[in-house]
């Protein structure tokens, strides 16, 4: 009996999906500078059988003190830890195909080319989707919450991981922030170093514990890549030139730019304390095709991701969000 097109259209899909998700989270990743930095510190964790992402914090310090001999060790119990709760979102591509073009293009390699293709547009959209919700302010609780949300313009107010921010006993959850209008970065490049230095230096408490991945817009990275080739920012980080992305760095952290970045901002990110969590079995899942059963003649799969943006220590993050010239 002859196989229908509709067949060969869900055989092929199927087969070329099956030697083609192996590399999708590779290559959707080396789209996006922050995804790509977090999943090559190994910031990228699978949860096993969870309804939310969870970070436990550490937000009061334990007992120290000095003892005498014989003296008696207090055994208070500790207290000082919680969680910051973090929902999880689910994101997904389409990769449809139609048997009538798969019909009349009926050769083998051919036919691989137009899942291939299909697959690369997947791919893109996926990946242009995702760096824009990276930024996003967390307004649509439906997407992944961004460095908008996570680090606020405004961090006293909100609420961040189920804490809220403008509860004056959880001042420890609030990121540095400065607002001071710097306005001639382009003219005098040394304002513009020092204005960067002072929302560094708040972000990096101890020395050896500093931001280590800066992102910006293309302007301001024009403005920060014009300076003195003497200044600390001389330096690529090996991470991200690999895969293509230009970088300068900043104390030794790297800067990148990104056009989805807000306008006149400047991040300071930390990133032992920002992790994508993924919900195991949603992580870049590829679904097996399917026909509907009102449209026989086409096959349907998608790439799924269930995740989320999640931070563990909001002061070691820090952003300068007025930069206009």
């Amino acid at each position: 009996m002859a196989i229908g097109g509709a067949e060969i259209t869900t055989k092929i899909l199927a087969e070329t999906l099956f030697e083609l998700s192996p590399v999708m989270e590779d290559n959707v990743s080396k789209m996006i500078p922050l995804f790509w930095f977090l999943r090559a510190k190994d910031q990228m964790k699978e949860v096993t059988g969870a309804r939310d992402f969870r970070e436990r914090l550490m937000y009061g310090k334990g007992s120290w003190d000095y003892y005498e001999k014989w003296g008696t060790l207090d055994m208070t119990p500790q207290e000082g830890f919680t969680h910051a709760i973090y929902t999880q979102v689910r994101g997904a591509a389409p990769i449809v195909l139609e048997d009538w073009e798969v019909l009349q293009n009926a050769g083998v390699h051919q036919l691989g080319d137009i899942v291939r293709d299909t697959q690369v547009q997947a791919e893109i959209t996926m990946g242009e989707g995702l760096g824009v919700d990276l930024f996003n302010d967390g307004s649509d609780s439906a997407r992944i919450h961004g460095l908008r949300f996570l680090i606020a313009d405004d961090p006293t107010t909100g609420t961040v991981g189920d804490i809220d921010r403008s509860d004056a006993l959880n001042i420890w959850w609030r990121n540095q922030v400065k607002t001071t209008a710097l306005t001639s970065f382009k003219a005098t490049w040394l304002d513009g170093w020092h204005h960067l230095e002072e929302t560094y230096l708040d972000a990096s408490k101890r020395s050896n514990d500093s931001p280590n991945f800066c992102v910006t817009t293309p302007l301001i990275y024009r403005f920060y890549t014009a300076g003195p080739t003497d200044r600390t920012r001389v330096g690529t980080n090996e991470l991200l030139a690999k895969v293509g992305f230009a970088n300068a760095a900043f104390h030794g952290a790297a800067v990148v730019y990104d056009e989805n970045c807000p306008a006149d901002h400047f991040y300071f990110l930390n990133t032992r304390y920002l992790r994508i969590k993924v919900l195991k079995g949603g992580n870049f899942r590829m679904y097996p095709p399917a026909s509907p059963a009102n449209q026989p003649w086409l096959a349907v799969s998608a790439i799924v991701l269930i995740a989320q943006l999640t931070m563990s220590n909001a002061a070691k993050q820090g952003v300068s969000t007025n930069i206009t010239g």
